[in-house]
């Protein structure tokens, strides 16, 4: 194999492996500001989300610990006239979400870097999360002072405790089950 070739493979694994350590570096960062690792919703659940949301044209919904905005750009496709806002703080998971809508440019998303427990949420109609079940007590607080009556809240995986879900869905793949809660406030 010819030297200079050596060179640029061990030049490639070396950006590659500094890179790997930041991404890692990154990632705890936001676990532990945030509380919550970087977990993208499956997709055998996310093909199901718009199922349980139910946008229309005037719905405006938000994606609470949005991640790489993932979830926010499948309803912004399926839903082209509703405004679909996500709203993250860590930092790592804003960087894909810049990348995305670069790539993906939706003109009916929004991206807020913002905490998800000081947003305000008045103006939502829609409400989708997938976060730990610590949070599910807070923000079913949060929906029940903020939220609109009639506000539909889909929550993968974690119930709400001190609610009733108004519908589950069960999502199969392979050996992978997650549960969809859909809530009306």
């Amino acid at each position: 194999m010819h030297p200079l070739l050596i060179i640029i493979i061990l030049g490639a694994l070396l950006i590659l492996t500094i890179g790997l350590g930041i991404f890692i570096i990154l990632a705890m960062v936001g676990m532990m500001l945030y509380r919550s690792p970087f977990l993208p919703l499956p997709l055998s659940a996310l093909n199901r989300v718009n199922e349980l949301l139910t946008l229309s044209d005037t719905s405006i919904a938000y994606d609470l610990g949005s991640g790489s905005g993932r979830v926010v750009r499948h309803l912004a496709r399926q839903n082209k006239n509703a405004r679909v806002v996500g709203i993250e703080g860590a930092p790592l998971p804003r960087a894909f979400t810049f990348f995305w809508s670069v790539v993906e440019p939706l003109p009916n998303t929004e991206y807020l870097a913002q905490n998800i427990l000081t947003t305000p949420l008045n103006d939502a109609t829609h409400v989708f999360v997938y976060l730990f079940p610590y949070m599910m007590p807070i923000l079913s607080k949060k929906f029940g002072e903020e939220l609109q009556p009639d506000t539909i809240v889909v929550s993968c995986d974690f119930r709400m405790a001190d609610r009733t879900p108004t519908r589950t869905l069960e999502c199969i793949e392979g050996s992978s089950k997650h549960t969809l809660y859909q809530y009306t406030f």
